[in-house]
């Protein structure tokens, strides 16, 4: 019959808790040196008699695993995407520019200047005057047109797209606007900056280049201008309220708003 364990005894084996049950041998000495020896923590306690000792077993805790650091997922830093933009001013095809094209060919206007254009990405310019044999000659000081065949010189040249919004866009009257848009549809040359209304004279033109989405604008805010109205055709007005509303709007469809604007004072040796 083993001794009732004391209170030191029964106080520990209250700490190791129900879970981890306890079993209780007398083991001679030799033997208990065997078990220390497989890992068995061993509770020691006196026994009644002879070389044995009371011991109670418990299986080893396990050892945890080492924790890895789990490695950090590299950030991927997009590349730095560039546009290259080429702006031309005035192109007017009239008056003596129609007899040398046609002389020398569409591309003749463009051909000392065709070195500048061969790195950009977008080519864009300002259309001054119309495409067109038809309509009526506005009552201005100036007027152009020229026939609607050498707008292939602006695809020739390398042009994406032409503003519109200038005031010499309808010379000759709305249907100068229409033959010369249908002109540009006809050799793939875009355009922006005039309508058949206020609402589509102020749409963006959206073109892509580089893996970016731009939207161009065009206004005009040269007095003598032909400006569309609520329900009718002309160029877009260029009022901060008109500008600023159409830069959010095109904000929303685009990287990046460019805006070309047609100003100033014709003449004037110092910037106007």
């Amino acid at each position: 019959m083993h001794p009732t364990p004391g209170p030191a005894a029964a106080r520990r084996e209250g700490r190791v808790g129900r879970p981890r049950r306890l079993t209780r041998l007398c083991i001679p000495i030799p033997a208990l040196r065997a078990a220390a020896v497989s890992g068995l923590v061993l509770l020691i306690a006196a026994c009644g008699s002879g070389g044995a000792v009371e011991i109670a077993l418990l299986a080893p805790t396990p050892t945890p695993a080492p924790t890895v650091a789990a490695t950090p997922t590299p950030t991927l830093v997009p590349e730095p995407r560039a546009v290259t933009i080429g702006l031309v001013g005035d192109l007017m095809f009239a008056r003596d520019v129609v007899t040398l094209m046609r002389r020398h060919g569409n591309g003749y206007p463009f051909e000392r200047v065709m070195p500048l254009f061969a790195d950009v990405d977008l080519l864009i310019g300002n259309l001054e005057g119309t495409f067109t044999a038809r309509g009526q000659r506005l009552n201005k000081y100036y007027t152009f047109r020229a026939p609607p065949e050498l707008a292939a010189g602006l695809r020739d040249a390398g042009f994406d797209a032409v503003s519109l919004a200038n005031n010499h866009a309808l010379d000759f009257g709305p249907i100068s606007l229409d033959d010369t848009r249908q002109a540009l549809d006809a050799v793939g040359v875009s355009y922006f900056g005039a309508g058949e209304d206020a609402a589509t004279a102020a749409r963006p033109l959206i073109l892509e280049a580089g893996g970016l989405r731009l939207a161009v604008l065009g206004f005009s805010a040269v007095r003598s201008s032909v400006f569309a109205g609520i329900s009718e055709p002309g160029v877009a007005r260029a009022s901060v309220e008109a500008v600023e509303a159409a830069v959010a709007a095109a904000e929303r469809e685009a990287d990046f708003v460019v805006v070309v604007f047609h100003f100033g004072r014709e003449y004037d040796p110092l910037p106007t």
